[in-house]
């Protein structure tokens, strides 16, 4: 069998965005799926899945052009040897935007894990996008927008660092041309357009959902003093909220070298909580 592109990672939250456009794109799309439920995620977007277990890929009886590979930066050995089964010539492997951000704990792996992957005997790119959200999985802004929604009022909150949350159509518009690309980028971020707070956050999910707000305005210094009191390194939790007050600004997708128009927060949050299950309609 032979496709234009071979999709890892294609039942997760991003694939359930990056996916249909990729087959609306290049037409012949495959992606690896190892369980009855990934292949329900899959079917739907027009991509054909194909077993195979990425923790042991023993053969593989296709051809592709292209491999995207969206199942984890640390899956390079399989990214690798999906390359080489499929006589691919070009890869694009997502990343994460940890390996910029210098406290956090897994950016040594993460940065070793990018080293290993443009190894591959291939034309490789490396995105490293920001926060990720408007898939209708998503566990970033569908949190806030639950949270707002079931609650009877939501408090300002003030202080804390920037952050670029990028919209999962904008991180599928960055793979298709790195797909087409005649000169790809090597590694690169993929961001929103603009630096926001987490406030600044709140505030668009709070307007696209009607939310009643309170004149209470919250600061963030008192949970981040908690957490830096409490200091430990193992809890995914307190790390969170010590990375809060820390600015994680890259270059916006247009410094990066893409050409496609990155989608501000404000209208991308309202498309996205569209998406979300049970969600109010956004205005």
């Amino acid at each position: 069998m032979r496709v234009n592109v071979l999709v890892t990672g294609g039942s997760s939250s991003l694939g359930d965005v990056v996916l249909p456009e990729l087959v609306r794109v290049f037409g012949t799309v495959a992606a690896t799926t190892r369980s009855p439920q990934a292949t329900n995620r899959i079917a739907p977007s027009g991509a054909v899945p194909i077993a195979c277990d990425l923790t042991e890929i023993r053969s593989l009886d296709l051809d592709a052009d292209a491999v995207v590979h969206l199942a984890g930066i640390s899956y390079g050995a399989a990214a690798a040897a999906l390359v080489r089964m499929t006589g691919a010539t070009r890869l694009v492997a997502v990343s994460s935007a940890s390996a910029t951000a210098p406290l956090h704990p897994r950016r040594d792996e993460v940065l070793a894990a990018e080293a290993r992957i443009q190894q591959i005997d291939a034309v490789t790119s490396i995105i490293r996008p920001t926060m990720i959200y408007g898939s209708p999985r998503d566990r970033n802004v569908s949190r806030i927008a639950g949270l707002c929604q079931h609650s009877p009022a939501v408090p300002r909150i003030s202080g804390g660092g920037r952050l670029m949350p990028v919209f999962a159509d904008d991180v599928a518009s960055a793979i298709v041309e790195l797909v087409q690309a005649n000169s790809p980028l090597s590694l690169a971020p993929v961001s929103g357009p603009t630096p926001i707070t987490l406030g600044q956050m709140i505030d668009a999910v709070c307007v696209a959902t009607d939310t009643r707000r309170l004149r209470l305005t919250a600061p963030l210094s008192v949970p981040i003093a908690l957490a830096k009191a409490i200091h430990d390194p193992r809890s995914k939790l307190i790390h969170a909220v010590q990375m809060l007050e820390v600015d994680r600004i890259v270059h916006t997708p247009a410094e990066a070298g893409f050409r496609f128009a990155s989608t501000d927060f404000e209208s991308g949050v309202r498309a996205a909580i569209k998406r979300y299950p049970s969600g109010k309609r956004a205005n």
